[in-house]
């Protein structure tokens, strides 16, 4: 478990660090190749060989550029081909700098273009973008498995589900209600945009998600009632007599609520911005909360390249 301090430390040298390699735009360029951002060999689209970097070239905007290694072709490209900056034409530098410092870092649009002078728009497409990768990859990995313990022991604290909904609100009046799964076991938190709060919708996400015969904890909404029928061991929690004691409570999911809504604080309002429908840009601030809350304490820089390498590798 990381301390305090090293999390700390890790987060004022992420600061430093991209600050610092964002003020040149040759030692950007070095770090993007440095982490296969920006990729050290491309396929020529005329002989098929490899365009190898880096060509210097002053007369384009990056500086450097593909050339193929083939003496007969001898092509050339920008050296955003195939890269996530590929469709941008801000410089290198601004853009590295939204990504990796401002988003990261949870800054509103507002205070962003107090910093880099850029059109309002640039900055909501560019977070737009970087929320639906990390969307794409968190539900790519929760598919992957379940959630949820076969409980034997009545007593014991640790294992089990807890499932709530809550009503996610954005500046302009767009809401949403949300499907949240919390497994006690892993602590683990999944986070799912309804249609609405009915048995028919809710419950379907749930068989999903935790495995068959599994101990979930729930309050009294009607739309849980059929979870037993579903060879689920459901508990209900009384929230009219408080929220429970032990392991008879809902609490986790609760606390979830509570920091999501937190974390998506500052982007509210942006939802629209890379043409998909505000349900799926909630659904997206939502999963980029759930992948910060995955990722707390580790360096959040070197996570996201980690995305950005699975969508463009």
């Amino acid at each position: 478990m990381i301390s305090r301090l090293e999390s700390v430390e890790a987060n004022f040298n992420e600061d430093y660090s991209i600050l610092e390699l964002t003020r040149s735009h040759e030692d950007t360029v070095n770090w993007l190749f440095s982490k296969n951002l920006l990729k050290e060999k491309i396929t020529c689209v005329r002989c098929f060989r490899n365009m190898m970097y880096k060509a210097k070239d002053s007369s384009k905007a990056d500086r450097f550029r593909y050339r193929c290694a083939d003496q007969s072709c001898r092509k050339t490209a920008s050296i955003r081909t195939g890269s996530f900056f590929e469709s941008s034409k801000l410089t290198l530098m601004e853009y590295t700098r939204i990504v990796f410092h401002y988003f990261l870092k949870n800054v509103s649009r507002t205070e962003v273009l107090k910093a880099i002078s850029v059109d309002k728009n640039t900055i909501t497409d560019i977070y737009s973008k970087m929320r639906e990768y990390i969307s794409h990859c968190v539900k790519a990995e929760e598919i992957t498995y379940m959630l949820g313990d076969v409980v034997d022991d009545v007593d014991d604290i640790n294992l089990g589900v807890e499932v709530d909904e809550s009503l996610f609100s954005h500046l302009d009046g767009d809401q949403a209600w949300v499907l949240g799964i919390y497994d006690r076991r892993i602590t683990e938190a999944r986070a799912f945009v309804v249609e609405n709060r009915s048995s028919t919708c809710l419950i379907p996400i749930i068989k999903e998600n935790v495995i068959p015969g599994a101990r979930i904890y729930t309050d009294g909404w009607l739309a849980y009632t059929g979870l037993a029928d579903h060879g689920y061991d459901h508990r209900v929690v009384n929230h009219s007599v408080g929220f429970g004691e032990g392991f008879f409570t809902t609490n986790h999911i609760e606390s979830v609520w509570s920091e999501l809504k937190a974390l998506t604080k500052h982007s509210q309002g942006s939802i629209i911005g890379s043409g998909f429908n505000k349900k799926e840009g909630i659904q997206h601030h939502i999963d980029v909360g759930i992948w910060r809350r995955r990722n707390k304490g580790r360096n959040l820089i070197e996570e996201l390249c980690f995305v950005l390498n699975l969508l463009y590798p």
